[in-house]
């Protein structure tokens, strides 16, 4: 079982090179080390899905769902992720800015758990 935690490090590499070699190095490694069913996993979320093309369900969650998740996990009021939003101009910066402290001491979340959140968001109307 692979924790996401590795898997949102590995997006931070990503997003701090422009370097495609050095990308293309870090996702390689990245994935060699998984289990298949987990480097299956990743490799279709690096490619911006959460599911496969020939899977028709979609997550359908908005930026109003997204806003309200992430200020009350924050314990933040609406105006602080708007603010935080305003300052970067990017919604995962401005989540990662209110969210940081907020973590849990151990990662214990999995690409698996991940998976089968998809699956529920997507069944949930």
């Amino acid at each position: 079982m692979s924790l996401f935690l590795q898997f949102a490090e590995l997006n931070d590499a990503l997003a701090a090179t422009t370097k495609k070699l050095e990308k293309r190095a870090f996702i390689a490694d990245y994935l060699r080390s998984l289990p298949i069913d987990d480097a299956g996993r990743a490799a279709l979320w690096l490619s911006g899905s959460p599911f496969a093309e020939t899977d028709p369900r979609k997550l359908n969650i908005g930026a109003s769902i997204l806003s309200k998740t992430v200020a009350q996990l924050a314990i933040a009021a609406p105006e602080a992720l708007s603010a935080a939003y305003r300052r970067y101009g990017d919604f995962g910066s401005a989540a990662s800015d209110l969210l940081y402290g907020h973590a849990p001491n151990t990662a214990t979340l999995t690409l698996a758990d991940i998976e089968s959140t998809f699956s529920a968001l997507a069944d949930a109307r």
